[in-house]
Parts: C-alpha cells; structure tokens; sequence
C-alpha cells in the first residue's frame, strides 16, 4: 500500500486526477485498516475529484476511506460532500451527523448540518442546529445572519429581526462585517445597515470586478464630466439598477452605461441622453476612457432611493410589439398574459422555480396564455396541458436572445406572473402589470427587499408564506389578475 500511497501524493502534487484517482483506489482495494496518515489526502482528494468531475471516482473512494477508517469524522464529511453533490440531502445529512457523532467537539460542524437540513427544509431543525453552534454568547454574527435566513423561510420575520439586531450590535461594537449578514440584512431591506460593508457583495457573489483603471466615484458633483456605470451581477441587476439612471443623467455632463449584449439596443432606446455600449474584454474605448471613474449604480440607489416605486424606464420597440400583439389576439379571446415559472439562478435554482401544473388557479382562467419561459418548456407545457391548460409558446422570440425582441413580446401583453427572474425585471421596467412570486430565506433575491419594491410601478410582490411552499404567492398572483380582469 505504501508505494500506490506515494503514487497517489506524487499525483496529487502534479494535479494529474486521473492518476490520483488510479493510485489511490489501487491503493485501498484490498480493504483494511487506513494508515491514519494518509487519511486527510485521501478525504482531500475525495473532495478535489469531486470538483474536478470525477464523481463516479470519488464515490468509490470515499466509502473505501470510511471502511479503513471508519473513525474519522472526516471521512464521513468528504463523503457527505459528495452527497449533497449529487442532490442526495438525506445522505448528506446523515454522513454529516456521523462524524459529528465521531468528534471530539462537533460545533463546527453544526453550520453545515444547519444548511442541509435547510435545504432539506428542516428549517426547525436548522434553527436547532444553529443555536448550539451559537452557544449561549451568541456572537457570531456569520451565524446569526444564517439563523435569520432560517427564520424568514419560516415566516418567522420576528425572528428575522432578532437575529439581525443581534448581528448588528455586535457589528457596531467593532465586529467586522461578512458576506452573509451583508445579504441578509438587504433580503430584509435594511439597506441602511448594509451599505457600509455593499462592496462585500463581491465575495458575496463570487463575480469579479470590471477591469476598469479608474477608482470609485465618491458620488460628489458632477456635472462637468463624464461618469461610468456598469452592471455587475446578472441581467436583472442591470435591469433594475437602471431605474435609477434618469436620477445620475442631470448630475453629470456625459454618461457611459456598459451594459450586456444582450441589453444595448433596449437602453439605447430607453436612455437617448446616455452613451451605451455592449460589455467586452477588454472594456469599450468609451466606458475605459471616461473622465470620472466607475460607479455602482445600485451604491447610488441605496443611499438615494425616490419615495415611491419608479415609473416605468424602459422602452420596447413600439410597431414590433403593435405586430405581436395582433399575432397573438388570433389565439383567442381573453386578456393576454405572459408567464415564467423556473429560475437559472445558480445560488438558489430550487428555492425560485415552481412547477407551472401548479399554477391551477392562474391558468383555469378565460385568457390566451403565453409561455415567456427560458430553456425547453416542451415537458412544464405538456403536464399543464394534461391538466386542461394551454400555453402557447412563440418560436419566433428567444428568450435567451436578444432582450429588445423579448421587451417588444412582453409590452404586446396585458399581464405578466413571473417567479423572481430576469422576466420579473424587464416586465416591471417595461411598465407591463405584473405579479412576482417570491420565495423566502435565501432564495430571496434582495432587490424585493422584504416583499416589496420601491423600483417598478403596476407590479404585486407575491410571497411564499414559508420556503418550498408556493401556494400563497400562486394565490395572490390570481387575486391580482381578477382585479385586472374581473369576470367569470
């Protein structure tokens, strides 16, 4: 065993995986006991073939390392890993437990064990978890932000606000800020609170910064040269960040909006007064040569937001939407409504999508319903269709195209219910009424701040009651259409 042990580390150390992974399942195909020195490489490597995907490998791997060191709490939490991986939360859960089971002081993994059972939607279990991870002190404010998140899955929101506080005093006393409580604290819509530590949000986030020379403008005044703004984080970020540029446009002599591809001739038809040019590597000779450095337009709204949501500040192409609308009044009679129900959201895909079947009580309405969802519908449209109900899709408009063609869909439409997505942006930016069905905890995307939004005119914020639960928000989203469209 020793020789494939030290092919395995020589392997490691070339980061060749492959030969990794052959070294060391040759190395523990006998069975028996692990040297106890090898074990942390060989939980380490069950982690780096995961990453890698190498899966298949490292589920084998890892039950091997458990038969040879079956004591080893981290074995058990590599192969808890590996679980959650693979979507598999009761094993992940229950390997995560064992080797809490085998520790000497098994609270730091308690935040762990926490954000299974919440994904699994234990959330009093979590909250349980979360506490004795807390101790009696209770002052770290990381977990703190953790338990309010449990707290607003659960519809606890005096329990949200606790643990906030809690998390901000020990904050003003001379804590130091962190990702998790920046995010929690904007999911509550105290941006107050938040804005000392916004620029966090990277780590937050994971996206990196522009590649811009210029430093940050400290919002001063303006109005003799030439500021940039970008988006950061996402098309609905530069969607309703947006709503604040007729607010930047007076304070400045020019203005440079970099925005996505996909958005240039939607804010150039929205924003005439603005030089908007499509996001590159590298930047656009006019977003890298402005006079002012960049600026985050959201900073700016935090700290500036008007009283009231913002009248619509996007204009869709007036005669294509006029030409879709006349298309889709010959599907039938009834208001038209636009509808999206997933969200390719990479840090909460479950927490925002909904099964559109389940949409019964919007769809069993008298309307001509159009599908404004991205990615293949072909099997959501089949089930609704199985349940009686028809959603025409137009194969003439890519939702993952060009968003001018998609502006012009949604304006020829009279009502739009969306879960939080891209389309929930555009919708309220273009003015078309709408209902946006949200979820709670971290699927909450903090723009909605705590279920409502000072950004968009004509939209309801429908909410989930608790996590995973879809039915209250599926509610309000048609109580809003009969106040739309009263009748039978």
């Amino acid at each position: 065993m020793d020789g494939m042990l030290a092919r395995t580390l020589a392997a490691i150390r070339r980061r060749d995986w492959d030969a990794a992974a052959a070294a060391a399942l040759a190395a523990t195909a006998a069975g028996g006991v692990l040297p106890r020195p090898a074990v942390p490489m060989m939980t380490q490597l069950v982690g780096a073939l995961r990453k890698s995907g190498r899966a298949d490998a490292a589920a084998v791997l890892a039950d091997r390392v458990i038969a040879g060191a079956p004591d080893e709490p981290a074995a058990w939490l590599a192969r808890s890993h590996l679980a959650q991986h693979r979507g598999d939360l009761a094993a992940a859960i229950a390997d995560t437990r064992a080797a809490m089971a085998r520790s000497a002081d098994p609270r730091p993994a308690r935040p762990r064990l926490a954000d299974l059972l919440y994904e699994a939607g234990e959330l009093e279990a979590a909250a349980a978890e979360l506490h004795a991870a807390l101790g009696p002190e209770g002052r770290d404010p990381v977990l703190l932000a953790r338990l309010a998140d449990v707290a607003d899955a659960a519809g606890d929101t005096a329990g949200m606000a606790a643990a906030l506080d809690r998390a901000m005093a020990i904050r003003r006393a001379g804590g130091v800020g962190s990702p998790a409580l920046l995010m929690a604290l904007l999911r509550a819509g105290r941006l107050a609170d938040a804005v000392p530590d916004l620029d966090l949000r990277w780590a937050a986030s994971g996206a990196p910064p522009r590649p811009f020379r210029q430093p940050v403008w400290d919002g001063g005044p303006a109005t003799d040269r030439t500021l940039l703004v970008w988006g950061e984080q996402g098309l609905g970020e530069e969607i309703w960040t947006a709503a604040l540029l007729p607010d930047v446009l007076p304070r400045v002599g020019r203005l440079v909006v970099e925005c996505a591809p996909r958005l240039a001739a939607l804010f150039r038809r929205s924003f005439p007064a603005a030089t908007v040019v499509p996001r590159g590597a590298p930047p656009h000779p006019a977003a890298d040569a402005a006079e002012l450095p960049p600026a985050w337009v959201g900073l700016l709204g935090a700290r500036a937001v008007r009283p009231g949501p913002h009248p619509p500040h996007l204009r869709s192409d007036p005669a294509a939407a006029a030409a879709l609308r006349a298309r889709y009044r010959a599907l039938g009679d009834g208001p038209l409504i636009g509808l999206s129900w997933r969200s390719a959201n990479r840090h909460a895909p479950t927490a925002k999508s909904s099964r559109l079947a389940d949409w019964g009580a919007i769809l069993g309405r008298p309307a001509v319903f159009l599908d404004l969802q991205y990615g293949d519908t072909d099997a959501d449209r089949a089930e609704a269709a199985a349940g009686g109900w028809v959603v025409h899709r137009d194969p003439a408009v890519d939702p993952l195209g060009d968003l001018d063609h998609v502006a012009a869909q949604m304006a020829a439409l009279d009502a739009i219910v969306t879960v939080s997505n891209t389309t929930a942006h555009l919708a309220g930016a273009l003015g078309v009424p709408s209902a946006v069905l949200l979820p709670r905890g971290r699927g909450q995307v903090w723009c909605w701040l705590d279920g409502r939004t000072p950004w968009y005119a004509g939209q309801r914020i429908c909410r989930q009651e608790r996590a995973g639960r879809w039915e209250a928000a599926i509610a309000g989203a048609a109580a809003m259409l009969d106040g739309l469209f009263p009748g039978p």
